[in-house]
């Protein structure tokens, strides 16, 4: 599926299309994890086994991209299970680098800040730390409890 570097009305029938398959792509997750050994149900405390189910994945499939959309749907839903919040288009600026993508947005009620979970099992991918998906998400969601406290958003 692809986002990012097509025109709004495209992005908009891909996001329709990746939502619309988005209970299937779910229970396929977790029966391709379970052949591969793994139980998940969608809880964060999951974070280090959907790590290196990703590695077992990616290494099988040799198919990065692929690999990336299937685990950030998972991922994704996770969090809003977990901390509230939604899927949307990201709308920002041409340069933004969440322009165009599936993004999250709502977590604990803050509609202004996006989260995009694809980034977020990118960045495990290249960094390769156990644990990352975790701190990532407690970093994130720890910033918007600070910033409500503080009264910034």
């Amino acid at each position: 599926m692809a986002f990012g570097d097509v025109s709004r009305a495209e992005a908009r029938a891909t996001f329709r299309s990746f939502m619309a398959e988005m209970d299937q792509r779910l229970q396929d997750f977790i029966d391709i994890g379970a052949a591969f050994g793994y139980v998940f149900e969608f809880r964060i405390s999951e974070c280090r086994d959907i790590e290196c189910f990703f590695d077992e994945y990616v290494e099988f499939t040799n198919d990065l991209e692929t690999s990336l959309s299937f685990f950030s749907r998972y991922i994704g839903t996770v969090i809003i299970r977990t901390h509230g919040g939604y899927w949307t288009l990201y709308r920002g600026s041409v340069r933004d680098i969440n322009h165009n993508m599936p993004v999250l947005t709502g977590l604990l009620g803050i509609t202004n800040i996006p989260l995009n979970p694809r980034d977020m099992i990118y960045t495990y991918y290249y960094r390769k730390r156990p644990g990352m998906l975790e701190h990532i998400i407690n970093t994130h969601i720890s910033a918007l409890k600070e910033a409500r406290k503080m009264h910034l958003i």
